[in-house]
């Protein structure tokens, strides 16, 4: 038996069906979340936080009564994505 592979974009199309009926990239700004790992080395506390594309000058921290916020945004980035699961837009801990 033998496949044959028609449309070379059923799986784009699939995954833009399964994301809500419209590109990832064209989604609205919306927080987005921020995964983090904290831990104790020493005599300092290590936080740890996965903010895929955002630059040093795209975050704005503050320390309020020993609550630490992180702050920011990921400008769009313009490409024409076969996939696009890196989330860009505005992000914000805690909220």
């Amino acid at each position: 038996m033998r496949f044959v592979y028609n449309d070379p974009y059923a799986l784009r199309n699939a995954v833009e069906q399964l994301a809500g009926q419209q590109p990832i990239g064209s989604r609205p700004e919306r927080d987005l979340p921020i995964p983090v790992d904290v831990y104790q080395l020493d005599n300092e506390i290590v936080i740890e936080g996965a903010l895929p594309g955002a630059r040093l000058e795209d975050l704005e921290l503050t320390c309020e009564e020993g609550l630490l916020t992180v702050r920011g945004q990921v400008s769009p980035v313009d490409r024409d994505f076969a996939v696009q699961e890196i989330p860009r837009g505005t992000f914000s801990r805690p909220k």
